[in-house]
């Protein structure tokens, strides 16, 4: 007899649907899995077996063929040992095959009937969805994850046994009912407030963040506090939209970073890689392919600390997702996309004994380890941050003052548009009042970009034609430009960065128009392509 189960595969950080074609014949007993199955698939039939006959369900002594439809697709994963279970009971006629017609079914099997978690829930609920199923049957311990997908309903369950019990009718299993994503403020061990003086620094995150994600390096000797800003870069930026937290859930969860006390992601990622990461382990990849560090960063941060330490090779394979916001990563059965749209933020000692240019120590480096440090930044990466900043060291007397400043953020926390005036230092000493100025300036531009066909446009994002459309200059601000073009050397690209950066600079600011002293502010941030070139 032959029965069909419904399941999916997960392909990148998205789902696909497949049919589980069971049939039961007359032959030697033997159990076969065809359609591209990985080596889980194959072993599942001695979990299956031991699962069934555990359960006190019948093991048919007969021919048992188990497709798996498509079958020119790879299928990978242990949650086909669910649909597995329920296709040979539906074949054999233990289940009636009527009741599988409306509901997907997904989980690992223990050898006692135990239904395990599985990688990949929500992208799995949501393939279902998509593929028209509305009932859905997982391991209780991913039900709270795949209850994220709206419309659709989870089955939680615990074994087999109480699976079977459900699809014939002998016990009623509530549908997991999960508060859709309730919306709480972020709440952070850390904030900007324990950062004593750094104004120029804090007002150059701002100013990144507000844009929509500017790419910033900071460069200073150790011990200036670089490291302790990047980490607070979070704190200012707005929550994750629903359809963010979506995303950015189904990341993790194929990545099998998700747990039940987290079954979901509520807070903009924070990834901060050791410069010793491979490239697979960046940019996804491996032999199952799964995402790396900068999709994990996705919508949040990416932070290279020690940035000129990584190896020049890993730093050139950042370019294209730079650009792009997506990396593709080629397997031998076809290539599989992951989204990496994050702020980048770099880090590094401005030379190898971290005190070239610094005042109060002197630099050791010959020149040619100086020029050998400083090229590992190269053209073409550093074209492609728009921000570059160098972080001094704290006087003493704000070091004094930082406990005072932050206990005075913290209980006054409205920092208006009015009063704050392109980061003056009374928005800069807290993360609740920068942030106000960051969901402002993105309130702004998401109603400039509305007619656009990118909802999500922000000013980081700007192509060639959209910044000739929404970034014109004024006479003053295109001469000031063309000299720096032409003195300083600055590239192509660079000079179409320092006009986004100059626009969200105004934005900031409350100027529809972008102005000369705008530019001039965002030609200072081009600060590392002065000194690296000379």
């Amino acid at each position: 007899m032959l029965s069909k189960v419904y399941t999916a595969a997960i392909s990148g950080i998205n789902a696909y649907p497949v049919t589980v074609e069971t049939d039961i014949s007359h032959g030697l007993p033997a159990m076969y899995t065809v359609g591209l199955p990985s080596a889980t698939i194959r072993e599942a039939r001695e979990r299956v077996r031991s699962a069934l006959i555990n359960s006190g369900c019948d093991f048919p002594m007969q021919r048992i063929t188990i497709n798996l439809s498509p079958a020119a697709k790879r299928k990978e994963g242990s949650h086909f040992d669910l649909p597995m279970a329920i296709g040979i009971l539906a074949s054999n006629g233990s289940i009636e095959s009527s009741n599988l017609k409306d509901a997907g079914f997904f989980g690992e099997l223990s050898l006692d009937g135990r239904l395990i978690a599985v990688k990949g829930a929500l992208p799995l609920a949501m393939g279902m969805k998509e593929s028209g199923v509305r009932r859905v049957v997982f391991p209780a311990a991913n039900a709270a994850e795949a209850s994220m997908v709206n419309g659709l309903d989870i089955i939680p369950a615990y074994n087999l046994s109480e699976v079977v019990a459900y699809l014939m009718g002998k016990k009623k299993i509530i549908i997991y009912n999960n508060e859709k994503i309730v919306k709480n403020e972020d709440k952070f061990d850390m904030d900007f407030s324990d950062v004593a003086g750094q104004y120029a620094a804090k007002r150059a995150i701002m100013i990144a963040a507000a844009g929509g994600g500017h790419g910033i390096y900071l460069s200073g000797a150790p011990g200036s506090g670089k490291t302790m800003l990047a980490r607070r870069i979070p704190t200012v930026m707005p929550e994750l939209s629903y359809e963010e937290k979506l995303e950015l859930t189904k990341i993790y969860s194929i990545s099998g970073l998700l747990g039940e006390n987290e079954p979901f992601i509520e807070k903009r990622p924070f990834r901060m890689p050791y410069h010793a990461v491979t490239p697979a382990a960046l940019l996804g990849g491996g032999h199952i392919p799964k995402p790396g560090e900068i999709s994990l960063a996705h919508c949040g941060v990416l932070f290279l600390d020690e940035f000129p330490e990584f190896d020049k090779k890993i730093i050139e394979l950042l370019r294209q997702p730079m650009e792009e916001g997506e990396v593709s990563v080629e397997r031998a059965d076809g290539r599989v996309t992951y989204p990496a749209s994050f702020m980048f933020v770099a880090a590094g000692n401005p030379c190898k004994c971290g005190y070239f240019g610094d005042s109060a120590h002197r630099c050791i480096c010959s020149g040619n380890e100086l020029r050998n440090y400083q090229s590992k930044l190269s053209g073409p990466i550093a074209d492609r941050i728009d921000i570059q900043v160098i972080v001094e060291k704290a006087q003493a007397e704000e070091l004094e003052m930082r406990g005072e400043i932050g206990a005075a953020e913290n209980s006054a926390r409205s920092a208006t548009i009015e009063n704050t005036g392109m980061g003056r230092s009374d928005c800069l000493r807290s993360s609740a009042a920068m942030r106000e100025v960051v969901s402002y300036a993105l309130d702004v531009q998401k109603d400039r970009y509305k007619n656009e066909s990118d909802a999500l446009l922000t000013n980081a994002k700007l192509t060639g034609r959209l910044v000739a459309k929404y970034c014109p200059l004024d006479s003053s601000g295109k001469e000031l430009l063309r000299n720096a073009y032409e003195k300083l050397g600055i590239s192509a690209r660079a000079y179409e960065k320092v006009i986004k950066v100059a626009r969200t600079i105004a934005d900031i600011e409350g100027e529809e128009n972008i102005r000369d002293f705008h530019i001039a502010e965002a030609l200072g941030y081009r600060v590392l392509d002065r000194i690296y070139r000379n």
